[in-house]
């Protein structure tokens, strides 16, 4: 109940504007919980990431880009190793891949794009198809979608190629009767890489 409270609490300052009330709320509230559990911790500092992602991403403020970047990799990553909190890990490596990939559409260069990829890719061989399905696709679409801001900026068709490669190799994992939607979205998206291909 605690937790959840102090969640509670960050969100509501988050929301007001005040996202350093919400960053010392989490930095407290993860300080006293590592006394009785790392994953508690984590939450709060994961929670904090999040808010300032957010606010990068609602407005535009590279700052606080750079805020969840540094809070990812010096907060949370620490109280998430792989060999004994492997799930942590995991939503640690995506929220990472999210970031990089927000900032790198924001940036002229692409060394954010290829490490936003770099990210997911590693979630990606982490995490078991069978036992998150969910999870498993959506990041193999945040790293076509990646890729395909990549294309945008690259010339020739090198990269479309690869991108329909990409898609054609998902299609065995797609549902049409399960998830009519997504098959339709992947379809679609497969069909604009293609004929990006065509027009270029």
């Amino acid at each position: 109940a605690w937790s959840e409270a102090v969640l509670a609490r960050m969100a509501i300052a988050a929301l007001g504007g005040d996202n350093e009330a919400a960053s010392a709320l989490a930095d407290r509230a993860a300080t006293q919980a590592l006394d009785w559990g790392r994953h508690d911790a984590w939450r709060f500092r994961m929670a904090d990431a999040e808010q300032w992602r957010d606010r990068g991403q609602r407005l535009g403020d590279g700052a606080a880009l750079e805020r969840a970047l540094d809070v990812l990799n010096n907060r949370v990553s620490p109280l998430a190793p792989r060999d004994t909190a492997l799930e942590d890990w995991v939503m640690t490596k995506f929220a990472l891949g999210t970031v990089l990939a927000v900032k790198g559409e924001r940036s002229r260069g692409n060394e954010f794009l290829q490490a936003a990829i770099a990210a997911y890719s590693e979630v990606g061989e982490a995490t078991d198809r069978g036992k998150n399905p969910r999870l498993w696709l959506l990041t193999q679409n945040n790293v076509l979608a990646v890729h395909g801001k990549l294309a945008e900026r690259e010339k020739g068709v090198d990269r479309y190629r690869y991108i329909v490669r990409l898609y054609q190799a998902l299609n065995p994992t797609l549902d049409a009767k399960a998830d009519p939607s997504r098959w339709a979205m992947h379809h679609n998206n497969l069909a604009l890489a293609m004929m990006q291909i065509g027009m270029r």
